[in-house]
């Protein structure tokens, strides 16, 4: 084993050897310093090291030598710098200070000075900052550029604090909120407040709420906690507007929290046969309200907020404030003499139900529990306003009326109130009759679909001359089809059965009327003159009607029925009754015989199968135009 070699250190020598002198120094034991030297490549390969070591090098060989450190040089003596100056901010240097890379930064507090321009009564800090004189100059140029700093209050400004609009709104309407929506108001008040601190209402505010959402949402609150901010702060700075505290209105805000997937789907919109279903079901002050609210389409918000003296009776015109601003809504019949009943020109609510903002809640509570006896699909108010808007569209008015009534655009209508449903295009497809290229049958079909709407109505059943212009327009279809395909059909006089007004086919079963029951108006009649076309074909002529079977009659003889409708033949002798299944005859009876000529000369000829059956005398003479065929008269 190789042991290290232990080297006296040069410098220290026996004071023995040397030549005494008077400088020499005392004689004290000396101290040797030795190193160990490890050579590692030296004991692996066998061989021992024998090196002198310097005094400057490390103790420990393995590890490398460790830099000096640089001289640190104080630096020079600085004095604390004097107060800058920009329109009426004011930096003012408070004596700390921190060197960095042998720069000196001072700590600054630049604060709004009041003037009589700017209204302000105190002074106010607007930043404090670390930077030297030329820095804090700079600072002070961007925040007179950006406005920061309050020079003059621009027309519309207020000294309030945009924080300060919740406190001032919970203050107003503490009487009117539960303690639960006073404190959430307070909590939305002190995040508000940590995130805009002193920013005024001013031209800038708007800036400054969007930029504060934006980093809310960042930051990673809840979607409905800052929706909740949002509704609160509008509504707060709304509010104040109309209080006169404030004359600036709400600026533009573009905040908007973006989509997650599965938004944008289709809302349900109930037709308006459930929704009738639901006004009939519901009593009082709901009735009222949701039947208002499906008539005009208005928001939920737009009806809580109404009042006694915002309808006038005699315009028949309801004043709306909603979030677009106030609109003039024309009133329907149905809802004009409730709303005039309680028009007594006060400022009281028109109707007795829970004040903005939460009569959403009441009314959505009251259609939940009526869907749910009724047992129809469960739909929210604001599905009222969707329900009126597609039937506004679907009866053909113009998209900009229905804006300008439901107080929104063009665009925002057609994106979410006009999203196109399955329901919807497969009738768009029906309506168009994209198979038939000729372009007729377009008009054929809108007509026929309103006839089956009035067939079934009541009222026009009840009134005979509605009922006769459906019969014409129905005849008038019918020549129209029978045109086109070359054939002649008669004229209706019956009521048609509804479901050959729906079916696309009407023409087809035109020809079903003809097995109808035969109404009380001859043949040989003249046609109404609605009915009546110089250029459909000539009719068929006038005549005895189709043979039709006739089931066998009882043994019996029948009575002549004095309604039956005249034949054009001639009229005949004194016929006696037959039975009705003997034969008809269509051959024109023997001319009557003059007076004193013998009975039996003016006698029409007897059947077969009368003959021999005795004569019957003291018959009633027969009708004009009877077709029956006459019995032999007595015998001479």
């Amino acid at each position: 084993m190789i042991l290290p070699t232990i080297t006296p250190d040069k410098k220290s020598e026996d004071p023995k050897e040397g030549p005494k002198s008077s400088t020499a120094r005392k004689k004290t034991r000396p101290s040797r310093r030795v190193r160990i030297s490890h050579d590692l490549e030296a004991l692996d390969q066998g061989q021992g090291a024998a090196h002198a070591l310097d005094d400057e090098a490390p103790m420990n060989a393995r590890s490398p030598a460790k830099p000096s450190s640089a001289p640190k040089t104080p630096p020079t003596r600085v004095t604390k710098p004097k107060v800058q100056n920009r329109a009426n901010l004011k930096a003012t240097c408070l004596g700390r200070h921190k060197v960095e890379q042998g720069v000196v930064r001072w700590y600054w507090r630049i604060d709004r000075c009041p003037t009589p321009q700017n209204g302000l009564k105190t002074r106010e800090t607007a930043k404090c900052l670390y930077a030297t004189v030329e820095e804090v100059q700079a600072e002070l140029e961007e925040l007179v550029k950006r406005g920061e700093h309050r020079g003059a209050l621009a027309k519309g400004d207020s000294q309030h604090k945009i924080s300060d609009l919740m406190l001032m709104e919970i203050e107003a309407s503490k009487s009117e909120w539960a303690r639960t929506t006073i404190r959430g108001i307070q909590n939305y008040h002190r995040i508000i407040a940590d995130r805009l601190g002193d920013a005024r209402v001013d031209h800038n505010a708007g800036r400054r709420i969007d930029a504060m959402f934006t980093s809310l949402r960042e930051e990673g609150y809840a979607r409905l906690t800052v929706q909740a901010m949002v509704t609160y702060l509008v509504r707060a700075w709304r509010n104040q507007v109309k209080r006169g505290r404030i004359s600036l209105p709400l600026p533009d805000l573009t905040f908007r929290w973006p989509k997650a997937r599965g938004e944008g789907a289709v809302r349900y919109t109930p037709p308006r046969a459930h929704i009738n279903q639901v006004i009939n079901h519901l009593k009082g002050e709901p009735q009222l309200v949701v039947r208002v609210m499906a008539v005009t389409g208005a928001r939920v918000g737009e009806i809580g907020g109404v009042r006694r003296c915002d309808y006038d009776p005699v315009t028949k015109l309801l004043l709306v404030n909603g979030k677009t601003g106030p609109r003039m809504i024309p009133v329907d019949v149905s809802i004009q003499e409730a709303l005039a009943a309680r028009a007594d020109g006060s400022t009281n609510p028109m109707f007795n139900c829970v004040p903005p903002p939460e009569t959403k809640r009441w009314v959505n509570h009251k259609l939940t529990r009526a869907c749910r006896k009724l047992g129809l699909k469960h739909f929210s108010s604001h599905a009222l306003r969707r329900a009126a808007i597609d039937h506004l569209y679907e009866t053909k008015v113009e998209p900009s009326t229905v804006a300008k009534l439901m107080g929104h655009g063009v665009s925002v209508a057609l994106k979410h109130y006009r999203t196109p449903t399955d329901e919807s295009m497969r009738r768009a497809i029906e309506g168009a009759a994209m198979g038939d290229f000729s372009g007729a049958a377009v008009a054929r079909r809108s007509a026929l679909a309103h006839l089956s709407e009035l067939l079934k109505d009541e009222e026009i059943q009840r009134d005979s001359k509605a009922w006769n212009a459906i019969q014409n327009a129905i005849n008038c279809i019918g020549r129209v089809g029978a045109d086109a395909k070359g054939s002649q059909r008669p004229p209706v006089t019956s009521r048609p059965q509804p479901d050959s007004i729906t079916d696309i086919s009407h023409t087809a079963r035109l020809g079903q009327e003809e097995q109808a029951p035969r109404s009380s108006t001859p043949h040989n009649a003249p046609a109404p003159a609605a009915a009546l076309d110089t250029a459909s074909p000539p009719r068929r002529k006038p005549g005895r009607p189709k043979k039709q079977p006739v089931a066998p009659a009882p043994p019996a003889a029948q009575p002549v029925n004095p309604k039956r409708p005249a034949s054009p033949v001639a009229p005949k002798p004194d016929p006696l009754p037959a039975s009705a299944n003997a034969p008809r005859h269509t051959a024109p009876p023997a001319p009557s015989s003059a007076a004193g000529s013998h009975p039996q000369a003016s006698a029409a000829p007897a059947s077969p199968k009368s003959r021999g059956r005795p004569a019957l005398s003291g018959r009633a003479p027969a009708k004009a135009g009877d077709s029956r065929s006459p019995l032999p008269g007595p015998s001479s």
